[in-house]
């Protein structure tokens, strides 16, 4: 359970670098997992009608003016932290604002998102259902050979060297 607000923030974060000219609202959806569908709108799209598809990734995708203050705001954390004298007070409130710039997005997102959720059929919600399902499996599972490997790396790195 540790992973899901992982998992999440990756699900939120996979439509967001997509162009939405990626791919034509008139376009056939894409069959379950399969490569023609993985670079339009990710594989938590996949098996919805196309208009559903349109509907969910506008209401997910952040707009140009939230990604730039994203960058402003972490370019400002980034400036603070390689400063020749470390000014905490400064940090901790440019990280404030970060998170609170950072939650006011995610929020009008998950508000967007419900409002399209709320407009998709039953297939189209059983279908996001499932691909966002499989989508937090394989993040997770990612996570994991991460840390396995990780760890082997480290564990390698301890042990004495045999001449």
């Amino acid at each position: 359970m540790k992973l899901l607000p992982l998992a999440i923030a990756a699900l939120i974060a996979v439509p967001v670098a997509v162009p939405a000219s990626a791919q034509p609202a008139s376009s056939p959806p894409p069959k379950p997992g399969s490569a023609a569908g993985m670079p339009h709108h990710g594989p938590m799209f996949s098996g919805m009608s196309a208009e559903g598809r349109r509907q969910l990734f506008q209401a997910m995708r952040s707009t140009a003016d939230e990604r730039s203050a994203a960058k402003t705001a972490r370019d400002r954390i980034n400036a603070l932290v390689a400063a020749d004298r470390l000014d905490s007070a400064a940090l901790r409130r440019a990280m404030d604002d970060e998170r609170k710039l950072m939650d006011s997005q995610r929020s009008r997102r998950q508000a967007a998102t419900l409002a399209a959720i709320e407009k998709l059929s039953a297939a189209d919600r059983k279908a996001f259902a499932e691909a966002t399902s499989r989508a937090r499996a394989q993040v997770e599972a990612r996570a994991n050979d991460w840390r396995n490997r990780s760890m082997q790396n480290r564990d390698q790195k301890k042990a004495p060297s045999k001449k």
